[in-house]
């Protein structure tokens, strides 16, 4: 189960670093102000910009318990959990999109980010309704889109194979 769990964490742990890097384009530039406010989330998001992701992980942590609520807490806590994802830091990476969801419910990446620990773990219905969740409040994502498909086409295959 080990193994199984390590190679799927293998092929998630690329798409959870670009998910928490997206974190960063587009209406990124309109916060860089609050990007930079908190030296913890600087150094977290300097260090996943240059691929040391156990540097990032270490600082987005701290930026979770250095800010006191609001957006930059909830770009902390969505960008902690795809990186404890790609380090395999499966408790702490759930916890982090869960309270990221709970801050931002419109956080697609952090239900992307959920969808895949909850397939990771056998949560086959949860994950399901996270990648749902995700495509529906970014329906032009080509990664919200492709991880949606992908999840169904596997339910399928299953249900197919079982009806054999």
């Amino acid at each position: 189960m080990i193994k199984y769990v390590n190679k799927k964490m293998a092929s998630l742990a690329g798409a959870a670093v670009i998910v928490a890097t997206m974190g960063l384009g587009g209406a990124a530039n309109a916060q860089t102000f609050y990007m930079y406010n908190d030296p913890n989330l600087k150094a977290g998001m300097e260090a996943l910009t240059e691929g040391n992701l156990e540097t990032a992980s270490d600082y987005l942590a701290k930026a979770t318990r250095s800010i006191n609520g609001g957006e930059r807490q909830q770009i902390a806590y969505s960008n902690l959990c795809a990186v404890d994802l790609a380090l395999g830091k499966l408790d702490s990476a759930k916890d982090a999109c869960d309270t990221a969801i709970r801050f931002d419910k419109r956080d697609w990446r952090a239900f992307v980010n959920r969808g895949h620990l909850n397939r990771l773990s056998g949560e086959t219905e949860a994950a399901l309704a996270d990648y749902r969740r995700a495509a529906k409040l970014n329906p032009e994502s080509e990664l919200t889109g492709r991880v949606l498909a992908r999840m169904e086409t596997a339910i399928q295959n299953k249900q197919l194979a079982s009806n054999d």
